[in-house]
């Protein structure tokens, strides 16, 4: 849902000084009523509770979920800043395009628009962007890619188009990852009740189940631009802290 990141931190979080108000105010952003704190530390369990008076869990399930989940999350979390960083730049490029005749880039996405910023500066180049933009846009672009030589900065358009082509490649092996990653959690899950512990499993257990089948139909739907705009259903968020 969020990330801080603290360059030294014992600064964030220490049994001396409490927790930085920064943290804390995160903590509180996103924890609702009666609502667990999934923790990677112990000792940041003991801390928080202390000093914060919220509940906290530590515990092997919570483990695999900050090492991998939130992980690979944070990856696709990574990913999405890129799109947001570029997005003004992408947007007033639109703005451009929009003179180009028989091309309504309206509804393109980040990686059509870094796409076509390419072929705008470099119309000779042969690369096949044809899983991105179709043959009539491709041949359309490039007849009036000379229209743009003054109006377009070929290094801010090739490092734009590098950024975003980057993050759409890794954004989407994580987002496969991360569908793989929940399915494994939650047939752990299951597995535990098969073997009849399902009047023994934690609350925890349970509760990260009852997560995984609720946010597997979010993950096959992720697209861009923002992967923490998607809300879990309340009551079922688990803020993982990673430090």
């Amino acid at each position: 849902m969020e990330f801080e990141t603290f360059e030294d931190k014992s600064s964030a979080i220490n049994a001396d000084t409490g927790i930085n108000k920064r943290l804390a105010d995160m903590i509180y952003k996103w924890r609702l009523p009666g609502m667990k704190l999934a923790v990677g530390k112990p000792e940041y369990k003991a801390i928080i509770e202390s000093k914060l008076g919220i509940p906290c869990t530590h515990n092997a399930i919570v483990m695999e979920l900050n090492e991998q989940i939130v992980a690979t999350a944070r990856a696709l979390f990574d990913c999405d800043t890129v799109y947001k960083k570029h997005f003004e730049y992408l947007a007033n490029a639109s703005v451009r395009f929009k003179k180009v005749p028989d091309i309504n880039c309206e509804h393109w996405g980040a990686l059509k628009l870094a796409t076509t910023l390419k072929v705008v500066c470099c119309p000779e180049e042969e690369d096949d962007f044809h899983e991105v933009l179709s043959e009539d846009e491709l041949l359309k672009l490039k007849e009036e890619a000379p229209k743009y030589k003054d109006l377009v900065s070929m290094v801010h358009c090739m490092r734009t188009y590098e950024k975003i082509s980057s993050a759409h490649q890794v954004r989407a092996e994580k987002k496969t990852l991360l569908g793989f990653l929940v399915e494994e959690a939650k047939a752990a899950c299951e597995k535990g009740k098969l073997h009849g512990e399902s009047e023994q499993i934690p609350q925890e257990h349970v509760m990260f189940a009852n997560l995984c089948r609720m946010i597997l139909p979010m993950i096959s739907a992720l697209k861009p631009p923002y992967v923490h705009e998607l809300p879990l259903p309340k009551g079922l968020e688990i803020l993982g802290l990673c430090f």
